[in-house]
């Protein structure tokens, strides 16, 4: 009779040790698929899980492993595109910039066209100098407006 509950016994702890590593040969996988996934929902995308399994725990590690790859490139796409809305904002503020220096630029040079024809002065000094002063304003205008297209380009 001792000797019948000892091998129950056995048999029975043999039985819960069997268990506990049937349990935590599948929860272990898990455990890990869980811990990643709370990784990744905090914003960690360099998390990818290793298995050799063929299972469904394996089938559910090449999932997750392949939703994760597509997360970081979705996030890399959100990146370009922000950076493309970003580069397209200052695109738009080079050419409004440019706009509103380019008109004052062209009034200043229609203004000195029609001072030059309008006031021209009569001496060889003072019309020397006068055209001189008007050839000067000219060349900085011509200048200032290559500024703002190297700068559009």
């Amino acid at each position: 009779m001792i000797k019948r509950i000892i091998s129950t016994l056995m048999v029975f702890g043999l039985g819960i040790g069997l268990a506990m590593l049937l349990s935590w040969r599948y929860t272990k996988p898990i455990y890990n698929v869980v811990s990643a996934a709370n990784r990744i929902a905090a914003g960690d995308l360099e998390q990818t899980l290793v298995t050799d399994s063929k299972d469904e725990i394996g089938e559910l590690t090449q999932s997750f492993n392949f939703m994760v790859q597509k997360l970081r490139e979705q996030r890399q796409m959100e990146e370009k595109l922000r950076e493309a809305e970003h580069l397209s904002g200052i695109g738009q503020l080079s050419r409004s910039i440019a706009h509103e220096i380019r008109n004052p630029l062209n009034f200043i040079s229609l203004s000195v066209d029609y001072i030059k024809e309008k006031f021209s002065p009569d001496g060889n000094i003072d019309a020397e100098k006068f055209h001189s002063l008007i050839s000067n304003i000219k060349q900085e205008i011509q200048r200032l407006n290559k500024l703002v297209e190297e700068f559009l380009d």
